[in-house]
Order: structure tokens, then C-alpha cells, then sequence
């Protein structure tokens, strides 16, 4: 158990899961520190150089790639899988790299850590590079996966748009329009952190390696391509369902309004009628009634045709 005020340090040596101990059986390759607010992990890997680690600490940092002159960060971010959380608030991971070892922050629980764990615990003589090249691959293929989740929702309500049946609740719409945005904004500074990385031809990747990465830094560009897309299309889809309610809108209040238009006569005719006062035509008249009703019809057919000659009907 840690101990109180400190972080919870999960290092892969060989008696513990996520072992990755690059053949050594000794020092492990990777450790990964799970920080909570305002605690400071113990970072082996300051000793080869204290920049590195001080940008590894810094509060809300941003994905990308900075090559220090004793060790290689990267930071990325991570879809946000955690009970109670938004996908799209994005979880930042940061990597330390030096001397062929690795070390990882990161303040909630990522899936990509615990995939890579089981990962390491299933290849002991895993080295830095291949653990850091896994815990990419888990990042981009759970964002993958939930780009494709989400462009399947924009699918299924652009369908609802465009059935005759009611349109979605705007606010469905508007919750997936802000989730491609925030999902864009954390994954384009990803993407060229992936590019800097490989751009550095780091000496803890070797060729196959660096094709590894080429691959993701391609995946990572189609996701950011994929989300502009997404981005773009909830837009276009916000704009039709806005103007499909303001179309229905239009509808309604000329429907209310041609049917106030034909009943004003006839309230007005039945106003006067209705006065309490002497010299009402048809008082009298047995019949009175009826030709009351027969003058209101024939106004009524009067007003359609007006209607219809106009061309409003």
C-alpha cells in the first residue's frame, strides 16, 4: 500500500503485473505513477534530466513531443473511459523516456495503461521503445473507435432528419456537435506530436519501430481528418433541423393564420347579429336562422375563392 499523500506507483518488474524488464530481471523498463491533485511523484528518471521530468508535471499539458537532452517526453491524451466521465474529456498521459527506460504519469486511470500492462506481463523482455509504441497503438485505436461511434450516431440522426417522422431532440445533436469538437481539439496537437516524434528518428525505436509509428502517426492524421468531417457534418446537420423547426414554424402560423382570416367575418357577422337591440334582420322570420347560416357559407365560399385567387391556398 502507498503510503498516505503519495502516489500510486505501479512499476513492471518481474514480481509485479505489467512486468517489462528488457531481459535485465532486475531494473524495470517502465514504471507508471497514478497521481492524485497536488501529490508529486518520485520520478527515477529525473536523475538523467531534471527539464524532462519538471515538463512531464506541468498541470494540463498539451499533447506533444519535446527532446531534452538527456530524455524524450511525450504527452498524448486518451479517450476518458472512466465511470461517470465524458469520453471527450480526453485523459492526458505523459511518457518520460531515458536510458531505455520509461516512465508514465497520468491522474485517472487510463485503459491504454492497463493494456500495455497486460501487454509487458505477456512479453518480460519487452523494451522502452515497445512499451511506448503500445501504449500509442492502444491510444489511437480506442480513438479510432470512438470516431467511429460517434460518426455512426451522426448517421443514424441525419437518417431521423431526413424520415417523415419527428425530428431528434436538438439537444442530441448539439451533445455529439460538442463532442467531435473537443475530440478535434486534443487530437489535431496529437497528431503533430506524433509527427515531431518520428521526425526525431528517437534512439529507443528501431526500424521497425519507426515504421510503427509512421503507421500511427497516419492513423492519428486520419482521426483528425475523420473529426474535422464530423465536425462539419453535425454542423450542416445542426443548420437542417433548424430549419426544419423554423419551417414547421412557418407552417403552422400560416395555417392559424388563414384560418383566423376566414372565422374574423363570421365573428364579426355573428357579433352583430347576436346585438340585443331592435331591427335585427330576420328577427321575426321563422326561416331567420337558415338564411343566416346560408349567408355565412356563402361568405366562407367568398373568402376561399379570394384564398385561392391569390394563392395563398
Amino acid at each position: 500500500m502507498p503510503a498516505p499523500g503519495r502516489p500510486r506507483s505501479i512499476s513492471t518488474s518481474a514480481d509485479l503485473p505489467g512486468t517489462a524488464t528488457g531481459g535485465s530481471g532486475r531494473e524495470p523498463v517502465w514504471r507508471h505513477h497514478l497521481m492524485r491533485e497536488g501529490e508529486r511523484p518520485d520520478l527515477a528518471l529525473a536523475a538523467y534530466d531534471g527539464d524532462a521530468a519538471k515538463a512531464v508535471l506541468v498541470a494540463d499539458a498539451e499533447p506533444r513531443f519535446h527532446r531534452f537532452a538527456g530524455a524524450d517526453v511525450l504527452v498524448l491524451r486518451g479517450i476518458n473511459l472512466n465511470t461517470g466521465d465524458r469520453p471527450e474529456d480526453m485523459v492526458s498521459l505523459r511518457i518520460l523516456i531515458a536510458n531505455g527506460r520509461v516512465e508514465t504519469l497520468a491522474r485517472r486511470p487510463v485503459r491504454a495503461v492497463e493494456a500495455t500492462q497486460s501487454y509487458a506481463a505477456a512479453h518480460p523482455e519487452a523494451r522502452a521503445g515497445e512499451i511506448v509504441l503500445h501504449l500509442i497503438e492502444s491510444l489511437v485505436a480506442r480513438l479510432n473507435d470512438n470516431v467511429d461511434e460517434l460518426s455512426d450516431k451522426l448517421d443514424e440522426l441525419e437518417d431521423r432528419i431526413e424520415s417523415p417522422g419527428p425530428n431528434p431532440e436538438p439537444q442530441h445533436l448539439a451533445r455529439l456537435r460538442r463532442r467531435a469538437i473537443w475530440l478535434h481539439r486534443f487530437c489535431h496537437p496529437q497528431a503533430r506530436a506524433l509527427d515531431d516524434a518520428a521526425a526525431a528518428h528517437p534512439e529507443w525505436l528501431d526500424r521497425a519501430g519507426r515504421v510503427r509509428l509512421n503507421e500511427q502517426r497516419h492513423a492519428m492524421a486520419r482521426i483528425v481528418a475523420d473529426l474535422a468531417v464530423l465536425r462539419d457534418h453535425s454542423r450542416i446537420l445542426q443548420e437542417r433541423s433548424d430549419q426544419e423547426l423554423r419551417e414547421r414554424a412557418r407552417r403552422t402560423s400560416f395555417a392559424l393564420t388563414l384560418i383566423a382570416g376566414v372565422f374574423l367575418p363570421l365573428n364579426l357577422v355573428g357579433a352583430l347579429f347576436g346585438a340585443n337591440v331592435g331591427g335585427i334582420p330576420f328577427a321575426d322570420d321563422p326561416l331567420g336562422f337558415w338564411y343566416l347560416l346560408g349567408s355565412l357559407l356563402a361568405l366562407v365560399a367568398v373568402e376561399l375563392a379570394l384564398l385561392r385567387w391569390l394563392r395563398w391556398i
